[in-house]
Parts: C-alpha cells; structure tokens; sequence
C-alpha cells in the first residue's frame, strides 16, 4: 500500500513516517506540507491512502481531498487536525 502523508507539523509527519516503517507492506510515497504540491505529486503517483491536516497551506485538506477522491474515487483518507 502507497501512502502521502500531508501535515504541516514536521513532528507528525516523522512520527507517522516511524510507525508505517514497522507496518509490513506500506511504503511512504511523499510527504508535504503543501496541498497544491501534494496535489501535483498525486496526479503523477497513485497513491492508495491519504493522511493529511485539514489545515494545510496552498489549499485546506477539505478541498484537496475533494480532488483527490475525484482523481482516485478508490482512496482512503485520513484526516488529522
């Protein structure tokens, strides 16, 4: 399973990074601080699950995950805040 992890407290991002490493079979795709940077590496990289903040710059994690699921109606996503 490919994840992205989007969150703008560095902290989470590499607490979340630790805990997937000891998850078998999930390997961390990108991470981003950015919804509009984040938004672009999606539509290159497939991805099967989002974590991401609501509040995240460049566009809120609400209005990325709309397009997100437009992109992929089959991703899974997780909100953080």
């Amino acid at each position: 399973m490919k994840i992205m992890i989007i969150d703008t407290d560095i902290n989470a991002v590499r607490i979340f990074k630790q805990y997937t490493k000891e998850i078998k079979g999930i390997t961390v795709s990108g991470t981003f601080s950015d919804g509009i940077r984040a938004l672009s590496f999606a539509r290159s990289h497939k991805v099967d699950l989002v974590v991401l903040d609501i509040k995240i710059s460049g566009m809120n994690g609400i209005e990325l995950a709309k397009v997100l699921r437009a992109i992929y109606p089959e991703i899974q996503l997780i909100f953080t805040t």
